[in-house]
């Protein structure tokens, strides 16, 4: 299959683009790593697998409304707010 058919074809059948469906993955890759562990969100960013900073924060805005940090402090809030119970 060659790449330009290949890229209709997933398009086609996903209602979205190979590279919008491979950078929705990574980001929840991401919050996977970001509620997991304690690295870095620089860190978590190369191990997701992007290569540029400026473009993982643009990806991570548009998928999850919010920036990398908000995400891991809201998450770490209402976990802690839950083990209160």
């Amino acid at each position: 299959m060659s790449p330009a058919y290949f890229s209709k074809f997933f398009s086609k059948n996903m209602q979205k683009s190979f590279f919008e469906f491979l950078n929705e993955y990574r980001i929840n890759q991401t919050c996977k790593l970001l509620i997991e562990t304690d690295k870095s969100i620089s860190e978590i960013c190369y191990d997701s697998g992007f290569k540029s900073i400026p473009f993982f924060y643009r990806q991570f805005k548009k998928f999850k409304h919010c920036q990398p940090k908000q995400y891991r402090l809201t998450y770490l809030k209402a976990f802690s707010q839950e083990a209160d119970y």
